[in-house]
């Protein structure tokens, strides 16, 4: 323990050591005294009645403390972390000193992993506040603490940077210059960033001190990296020491401006520079810089112009930024729907990379470019690249497109020649989509091939499709097609069966295990938002069993929409089990009281209902989409509008959870009352009833399966996949509903 507080408040140990002393023969009639006996007292309170207070989100009684007259660092006895989580509860109450000073105590006198992030937090603080000072010399205590955290290394730097110490500025850049390698490497995520950032303090540092070649620092940080919030700083730094015109070439002065104006977002002002830039024909040219380039072009809407100037790069520059070009150049042609040239383009950028992202990125393109023309061309591209493409996933939406163009075109043997070519490189999800379709366009009788008993074609198409995993809407699908039970269901299994991993071992305050407790944490100080927040930042480190038992927590306090969002995480974890227990989790029976009033009085199938409401808002009262929809079942507000005249409600308010679902619930009920079908309503409710009676128009042919496949919008496409697979398991789950059942509601005839 440290033998100071600082001058914030708060004993020195001596003191405290003395006030023990005098308790200790007293200690029965004093048992409630600050410091006597911490384990049942804190504060003059009893723990377990502050713990509790807490954990309900009650800190009103926080503010009548008189906290002059208490040893702040008792508050260390109350739980693990009780300084540093009891720092976020002042900060919510509105009381920043008392929560600065518990950041304080924390870092003075907690424990690990809580004692790092109290520094850390505290360091943010002290950098926002531009207390440069304390900056400075809290980081510098912290690097003695953590010699091998180059985040609090960065504060050292910053204080030096901001206080214009230079040249220890400039010594400490230089001497951690392999620490910078090791953080890089460490947190790949920041690595541009910390880069970006110590170039700059080392560019300003050198001009500051006279050092020879300031120069070159910041046409580097200019030319290397991609435009940001680094060169929003770096520029106007320049301007305003009016060193632009005086120390830097016309060309660099082009390149800084494009940079400059891209950072901020103006698009057309830094196409304009960049497209003076590249008019000079500069010999050496980043990657970084024709990216932005490009950026600035397309933002701007300088298509043609930007693409002529792109598409012939020097034989000077590096093959990676000739690559860049071409495929920039590709892309502003196929902007304005010249395909010829933006296949060529992209054909070059896919010959001219070396690195795999980027090859196949550009063979993306070329792929899509080719389909846009006609799927005859769509085909035989993709027969001529099919063996080129090593991240399958990355082409899943070219597959799905695709997929939905043939349908719509009813080129079923087209449909059919891509499932043959796709076969040795998509995904076991991509595949089962073609392999349900074609089933249902055998079924139908619109496809044969000669010499071959297509029922045995269907049911191996089938059973392929039911026995994948990636896919949970086909493998229901197929499952439904076969009359069998699908495997995709939960298990029975004890809690936490199959996620039973070893927990992580806490060691240096910075490992997965740890994460967990900080994360835990805060849900024991009330503090939910924060909670979430800390374990989605690290649920790769986390486990799947940690993952889990935090969503649970949340869930139980009602925070639905996070719970949720863990739990998407932990899906992904390869260890993932899906038993009964994580299903009622995923699928929740939120707002059960005001869902069965609804279904019962609008006579909706109620799993279809909850699937609705899940895939709609994750359970969120006070969602707002993008486009305006609101709360649990996302009404637009002139579709709530037309719907509170019918059932003549006087001023509901969306956000409350009973009257959305009431208003929801109608115009689920009321669009039932004008289409064929559930899948129908719901397609409706999704993407606007005029479009898909312009669709039933198109597509009357089709059976429902199929006329769902050749909807034009895929939004649409998933948002009725998400709805059914969610229908499912609430039906299976909590309504004794065979899964094939569920299926049928939304597919006539399957």
């Amino acid at each position: 323990m440290s033998t100071t507080r600082g001058d914030l408040g708060g004993e020195v140990p001596t003191a405290k050591l003395f006030r023990i002393i005098l308790c200790a023969p007293l200690l029965v009639l004093f048992l409630t005294l600050p410091g006597c006996a911490e384990n049942d007292s804190v504060w003059g309170m009893p723990a377990q009645t502050i713990r509790e207070r807490l954990q309900h989100d009650d800190y009103e009684f926080l503010r009548h403390i008189d906290y002059d007259s208490l040893d702040l660092g008792d508050i260390t006895g109350l739980a693990d972390g009780a300084a540093y989580y009891l720092s976020s509860v002042y900060a919510e109450l509105g009381m920043e000193d008392m929560s600065e000073r518990m950041l304080v105590t924390a870092w003075n006198e907690g424990s690990e992993p809580w004692r790092r992030e109290a520094l850390l937090e505290l360091l943010s603080r002290y950098s926002r506040a531009k207390e440069y000072g304390k900056l400075e010399s809290t980081a510098r205590d912290g690097v003695a603490a953590y010699p091998d955290d180059f985040r609090v290394t960065m504060y050292v730097h910053e204080s030096y940077y901001r206080q214009e110490k230079d040249e220890e500025l400039l010594g400490a850049l230089e001497k951690s210059q392999a620490a910078a390698r090791l953080a890089a490497r460490k947190y790949p995520e920041r690595a541009s960033e910390v880069a970006q950032e110590r170039l700059l303090w080392r560019a300003v540092a050198q001009y500051r001190t006279g050092t020879q070649g300031w120069e070159a620092s910041f046409v580097a940080l200019f030319q290397d990296y991609p435009a940001g919030p680094y060169h929003g700083r770096a520029y106007p730094y320049l301007q305003t020491n009016n060193l632009l015109a005086s120390y830097f070439s016309a060309s660099d002065r082009l390149l800084f401006t494009g940079k400059y104006y891209l950072s901020g977002g103006e698009y057309r002002e830094a196409a304009t520079a960049f497209h003076d830039y590249f008019s000079a024909e500069p010999q050496e040219v980043s990657t970084a810089t024709v990216r932005d380039a490009g950026r600035a072009f397309i933002g701007a809407g300088m298509w043609d112009r930007g693409a002529q100037l792109l598409a012939h790069p020097a034989e000077t520059w590096g093959q990676p930024a000739r690559a860049a070009a071409y495929e920039y150049a590709g892309r502003m042609y196929r902007a304005v729907g010249n395909l010829g040239h933006a296949a060529a383009m992209f054909q070059a950028a896919y010959q001219h990379t070396a690195d795999q992202e980027d090859g196949q990125r550009a063979l993306w393109y070329l792929l899509a470019v080719s389909a846009r023309k006609n799927t005859t061309q769509a085909l035989a591209a993709l027969a001529t690249y099919a063996g080129e493409i090593q991240n399958p996933s990355y082409f899943s939406d070219l597959f799905e497109s695709l997929a939905s163009v043939l349908v719509k075109q009813r080129n079923w043997s087209g449909l059919w020649q891509t499932y043959q070519i796709i076969q040795p490189v998509a995904t076991a999800a991509e595949l089962a989509h073609y392999q349900v379709v074609l089933a249902e366009v055998i079924r139908r009788g619109k496809f044969r091939r000669n010499g071959e008993n297509m029922q045995v074609v269907e049911q191996e198409l089938l059973a392929a499709a039911a026995g994948q995993t990636e896919d949970l809407y086909y493998a229901l699908l197929a499952s439904a097609m076969l009359d069998q039970t699908p495997h995709v269901l939960p298990v029975d299994a004890a809690p936490d069966e199959g996620q039973s991993e070893a927990e992580p071992r806490a060691t240096n305050g910075s490992d997965a295990g740890n994460q967990a407790r900080i994360a835990e944490g805060f849900l024991d100080f009330g503090l939910y938002g924060r909670g979430f927040a800390a374990a989605k930042e690290h649920a790769g480190e986390l486990s799947t069993r940690e993952l889990i038992r935090l969503a649970e927590r949340l869930q139980g306090h009602g925070n639905i929409i996070e719970s949720l969002r863990l739990l998407d995480e932990a899906r992904k974890k390869e260890n993932f089990v899906f038993t009964t227990q994580t299903a009622r989790l995923l699928y929740p029976e939120a707002y059960h009281q005001e869902v069965q009033s609804v279904v019962t009085s609008e006579k909706l199938p109620g799993s279809v209902f909850y699937g609705l409401i899940r895939e709609e808002s994750y359970f969120s009262p006070t969602i707002v989409s993008h486009a305006g929809a609101i709360g649990l079942s996302q009404l637009m507000p002139a579709t709530a509008g037309d719907m509170v005249r019918r059932l003549r409600l006087e001023n509901p308010d969306l956000t409350d959870p009973a009257a959305n679902l009431r208003i929801g619930g109608h115009y689920l009920a009321y669009l039932q009352g004008r289409f064929p079908s559930i899948m129908y309503s719901l397609l409706a409710y999704n993407g606007g009833q005029g479009r898909v009676r312009s669709w039933m128009r198109e597509n009357n042919d089709l059976s429902d399966l199929l006329f769902h496949e050749a909807i034009p919008l895929l939004e649409t496409r998933n948002y009725l996949r998400k709805v059914l697979v969610s229908s499912v398991f609430y039906g299976y789950l909590y309504e004794n509903q065979r899964p094939s059942e569920t299926v049928h509601l939304f597919f006539r005839g399957l």
